[in-house]
């Protein structure tokens, strides 16, 4: 703090004409009896300051009361998060225990069904296949040449009279002599 100041003194006082007990206005000169007057007095700066540090602990108490509690209500609303969140981790690991619990059984279930002897005895019961009494092996086909490459190797020969003429029957119309020829060209390849 800075450097004191003076200050004029300041009085203690209750409203004027009430008594210390909490009695109604009186006039200043009548009372009455039994009743005492309100002692006013001048404080000092000691006292001034002293009021003060009270006051400044006051609400040093205060503000320490109010921070305590929020740290305690933060505190319990972060156990009540953690036991959430760990009531669903437990629902979790119980789900995936039973989860590889009933892969294991499948599994299981799976190499049993495709064991040897089981498919050969459903084989013979259920399809009423039977084991051959002799196995022939086959001898693998070689692959030839295809249509296509054939068809590029063979020549293709001229085309016979036959064909020629033929052909020139289905090209002229019927009414046309046959005083013209008809060439045919063999196709180039």
């Amino acid at each position: 703090m800075g450097p004191q100041v003076d200050r004029p003194a300041r009085v203690d006082a209750r409203a004027p004409g009430t008594l210390g007990t909490g009695g109604r206005d009186a006039p200043t000169g009548a009372r009455h009896p039994g009743e005492q007057r309100s002692q006013l007095r001048v404080l000092d700066q000691r006292q001034l300051a002293r009021r003060q540090q009270r006051r400044r602990g006051a609400r040093l108490v205060a503000l320490s009361v109010t921070i305590v509690v929020a740290a305690l209500l933060a505190v319990a609303g972060a156990q009540a998060f953690v036991a959430e969140r760990q009531l669903r981790i437990d629902a979790l690991q119980q789900q995936l225990t039973s989860a590889v619990s009933e892969s294991q059984t499948l599994q299981l279930a799976r190499a049993e069904l495709s064991s040897p002897s089981r498919v050969l005895a459903f084989a013979e019961h259920r399809l009423k296949m039977v084991a051959p009494s002799s196995i022939d092996d086959v001898q693998p086909v070689v692959v030839g040449p295809t249509v296509a490459e054939t068809a590029r190797n063979v020549p293709v020969p001229p085309p016979s009279s036959e064909v020629v003429r033929a052909a020139a029957r289905i090209a002229l119309p019927a009414t046309a002599g046959a005083a013209s020829p008809v060439h045919v060209r063999p196709a180039r390849r």
